[in-house]
């Protein structure tokens, strides 16, 4: 049986806002956010959403006033993000197509906190265009509306791998999957999880040509773990979501 509190939350929906646009407890809903929130889903005063501003913060509230190019929000709620759990961050080789917007949606909606995109040996994609990028970013903050998250993960520039690998220094565990003879399995990295819990792990996976032997054995020199997915050859962006998935559960970060 569903509680009164928990069916309220499911029916509030959620729109991105700026921090300059929340003064104390009044909040400015402007642009496509208010003309969504008006003239497609029709709501009015007195309906409650849920705002969230992109750096974790979310807000709950009461529509209070519609104009004809804002929405006026009452603020009673706030809430603030939970940096606790350990954070989940992929190197993403550049990949054909539509397929990389796949990967920003759907690793925004498995929680990883950062997604540098790489160039590599066997990239067969141009480096997209600044108005690409710019699409990835809002894919990513429509994912968090669409899954509940306080804010989209950090989509860096477009690197190179050389230049990925020397950038992953930083974190706990760094773990490079790889379709050929790798070093360790799945179940290596979770024993390696559970025995040494991470504060922050970083991953990464190749394009549809895979990675070379050279970038494997360079990033061995820079501490990555080389690891398998199993026996199955799976597309790079298949590859992608289902070892966020699978790190995210090692990391306890979808329990």
């Amino acid at each position: 049986m569903v509680g009164p509190e928990f069916q309220e939350t499911v029916r509030m929906r959620r729109f991105n806002i700026s921090p300059d646009d929340i003064d104390g407890s009044i909040a400015t809903l402007t642009g496509s956010e208010a003309h969504h929130l008006r003239d497609v889903l029709r709501l009015k005063p007195g309906n409650r959403i849920t705002l969230f501003d992109g750096t974790g913060t979310t807000y709950e509230g009461e529509i209070s006033r519609l104009t004809d190019d804002s929405v006026i929000v009452k603020i009673d709620k706030t809430n603030n993000k939970d940096d606790s759990r350990p954070r989940l961050h992929l190197g993403q080789a550049l990949i054909t197509g539509k397929k990389i917007e796949l990967v920003v949606q759907k690793a925004t909606e498995l929680g990883i906190s950062s997604l540098t995109p790489f160039t590599s040996t066997f990239c067969s994609t141009r480096e997209p265009s600044p108005s690409k990028q710019e699409r990835w970013h809002r894919i990513a903050m429509e994912s968090c509306k669409q899954c509940n998250r306080a804010s989209p993960p950090d989509l860096k520039p477009l690197t190179t791998i050389k230049e990925c690998l020397q950038e992953a220094s930083r974190h706990d565990l760094k773990i490079i999957f790889w379709e050929e003879t790798a070093d360790l399995t799945l179940q290596d990295i979770e024993t390696k999880i559970k025995k040494k819990p991470p504060r922050s792990v970083f991953f990464m996976t190749g394009p549809e040509g895979g990675l070379s032997d050279e970038e494997i054995a360079t990033a061995k020199q820079h501490g990555f773990l080389s690891v398998t997915l199993g026996k199955q050859i799976l597309r790079a962006e298949t590859a992608s979501l289902a070892a966020a998935a699978i790190l995210q559960f090692f990391l306890g970060n979808l329990e």
